[in-house]
């Protein structure tokens, strides 16, 4: 069982803050996006595969990474993954069919959002 998810983020921010401590870029954030002040450990978090962010949170980090539509739709992928095994972890389960629905929901809120 990987860790798509925060791998994927890991490869996303260093590939727009090169070179950048995770501390740096969380200070980044807080300065110019409005995060947290202690953001970069929650992020941390996230890239270990330790907490999946919610939907939003994502979105948000994504935005000010100035992600990609691409790499976007990369992160929703590996979203729904992280958050279909994290569910199953509780003895919960997705159905196929769910997930696409969900995604394309997903999609117009996040594009209704950025018009």
């Amino acid at each position: 069982m990987g860790n798509i998810l925060g791998e994927q983020l890991t490869k996303i921010r260093e590939k727009k803050f090169p070179g950048e401590s995770l501390r740096r870029v969380g200070g980044t954030l807080h300065e110019k996006h409005g995060f947290g002040e202690y953001f970069y450990t929650q992020l941390s978090k996230m890239e270990q595969g330790a907490i999946v962010p919610s939907i939003d949170m994502l979105n948000k980090i994504l935005n000010a990474y100035g992600a990609t539509k691409v790499e976007k739709d990369l992160m929703m992928q590996a979203w729904f993954e992280a958050t279909a095994m994290e569910m199953a972890t509780k003895g919960l389960s997705l159905k196929e069919s769910e997930v696409k629905e969900a995604v394309n929901l997903l999609y117009r809120k996040i594009n209704k959002k950025q018009k």
